[in-house]
């Protein structure tokens, strides 16, 4: 599981197939950021900028204008609202990626040297506390019920990464806590992107807005479940970064757990500095544990869950709504394809 609150995503895994209004919306959102950015102080506003432009689909902030336009009958996305909304949640996101490089020691994000790597570990500490304040900035000109959405949203992240470090090199880790982690962390900003631009959107009720916040946090949990998946399942040249590496760094996921219940010597290995050997006798147990086919399972079911709530009651018959309602599976779709095709026969239902 990444430490990073961003699960690895790939071509045609976005919202970019949502055009029109939210498309035309996006260049307001980077200015929007971008004088967040230029009223960062001096000594920090370089290194922000820096990392802010190393790349990203900006697919949080797609998911706020989108959800602004399910939330509120096609409301404008291009309004100040839903604007300040996108800009927020991306530089809440932004954040999140700084600290956890901080903690990961991590020398590079995206191809941009970090700000732990270059300007020091005191500076990224500053940096990720500047932008979090600058995206409460942008959240108060919604109101105060988006500062306090966002604030929470804070609170869940930091509560996921300090849960996924206690529960490191534990064997006794259940589906739970997993299942915990993944949702604190990687459902938390997913769901408040969602009910932020739901906020944004006049007109739009209570039962909307706890939808798609709920729809946000299925999917954000499906697409963690997903990329720990992949680690165990995919390749360094499908995938675009390292795998095998979760188990070897103690971080128990859902495709181990059946493994690691049946099989001692596996329990074991669950500790710092593995040997090459070790590695490979860690990874060939998890395998064939069952608990791949297990993973999927469970993203599938979080995924049609997801689906369900943009076609049901809650929210208006609209475009936006059937945009959001094609994402889960169209990501489900994508990173499946990166399963390298040694291990697709983990899988009991794909072909």
């Amino acid at each position: 599981m990444t430490l990073a609150n961003e699960p690895q995503l790939h071509a045609g895994a976005d919202l970019s197939s949502v055009r029109g209004p939210v498309e035309r919306a996006l260049p307001e959102v980077e200015r929007a950021i971008a004088e967040c950015l230029d009223a960062l102080p001096a000594t920090l506003r370089a290194a922000c900028i820096r990392m802010a432009s190393a790349g990203g689909r900006r697919l949080r902030a797609r998911l706020v204008l989108t959800a602004a336009q399910a939330a509120g009958k096609d409301a404008d996305p291009t309004a100040p609202g839903p604007v300040a909304a996108a800009a927020a949640i991306e530089l809440v996101h932004l954040a999140s990626l700084v600290h956890d490089d901080l903690l990961d020691a991590a020398p590079t994000r995206r191809g941009a040297d970090t700000i732990n790597a270059v300007e020091g570990p005191a500076a990224a500490l500053l940096a990720g506390n500047c932008l979090q304040a600058a995206a409460m900035g942008c959240a108060a000109r919604i109101g105060a019920d988006a500062v306090t959405l966002l604030q929470a949203a804070v609170v869940d992240l930091c509560a996921g990464a300090a849960l996924e470090q206690e529960n490191r090199y534990r064997a006794d880790v259940g589906a739970r806590d997993v299942l915990a982690v993944a949702r604190l962390k990687a459902g938390t900003l997913l769901s408040a992107a969602c009910r932020l631009g739901a906020l944004a959107a006049p007109g739009a009720d209570d039962g909307a807005v706890a939808a798609l916040g709920e729809y946000g946090r299925l999917l954000g949990t499906a697409l963690q479940l997903l990329d720990d998946l992949l680690d165990v399942t995919s390749s360094p040249a499908l995938l675009g970064k390292p795998v095998e590496s979760d188990f070897a760094n103690g971080i128990v996921t859902l495709p181990a757990l059946p493994a690691l219940a049946a099989d001692p010597l596996l329990r074991s290995l669950l500790r710092p500095d593995l040997s090459p050997h070790e590695r490979r006798y860690a990874m060939t147990s998890i395998r064939q544990g069952g608990g791949v086919d297990r993973t999927h399972r469970a993203a599938v079911r979080h995924i049609a869950r997801a689906r369900m709530l943009c076609t049901g009651r809650a929210l208006p018959p609209t475009a936006a709504a059937e945009s959001l309602a094609a994402v889960p599976h169209r990501f489900l779709s994508t990173q499946l394809s990166l399963v390298d095709p040694t291990h697709r026969p983990l899988f009991s239902s794909l072909g």
